[in-house]
């Protein structure tokens, strides 16, 4: 479980996903979460991203 719906690696607040309601995504990196188990669902490609 995820508290809160943040993120694990930097504490972004993760968004809901339209498509998927029990998935919500990192707007920081690309990540998706399932909200219920805490587990990462799928990856996006990362591009430039600023990760300090």
């Amino acid at each position: 479980m995820l508290p809160g719906n943040i993120c694990p690696h930097k504490g972004y607040k993760l968004l809901p996903n339209t498509k998927h309601p029990n998935l919500g995504t990192c707007p920081g990196h690309g990540l998706a979460f399932n909200f219920k188990t805490g587990q990462l669902c799928r990856r996006k490609e990362f591009t430039q991203l600023d990760f300090s």
